[in-house]
């Protein structure tokens, strides 16, 4: 039997007389596959979220492509109402029947 280092520390035994450290390597191979099981385990839920990003992201960009359209739909519908020509027009649209015209002309001269 070789000897066993303890250092300092109390040396424990099995029933068959013989200390922990000398048949400790099933310990250590048990621990080696839980650990590799983990590491497995983590890398197969690390490639789940990215196969639910990878099939959540189609639908995303389809969103996003669609409030484009809306949204330069808005901006050309924005820049034709503001367009100084079409006021007089917009003054006759019913969402735009509230304004009036004005009541009192002001002038203000600037020097």
């Amino acid at each position: 039997m070789r000897e066993v280092r303890n250092y300092g520390l109390p040396k424990s035994y099995d029933k068959s007389g013989r200390s922990f450290r000398e048949h400790g390597w099933p310990v250590r191979v048990l621990f080696c596959l839980l650990f590799g099981a983990f590491l497995t385990y983590s890398y197969i839920d690390g490639l789940n979220e990215i196969t639910k990003l990878g099939i959540i992201l189609p639908k995303r960009k389809a969103e996003v492509r669609s409030l484009r359209e809306i949204n330069e739909e808005s901006a050309l519908r924005i820049d034709r109402i503001e367009h100084y020509g079409d006021l007089l027009h917009t003054l006759e649209l019913p969402e735009f029947g509230s304004f009036g015209q004005p009541s009192q002309v002001t002038e203000i001269e600037i020097e």
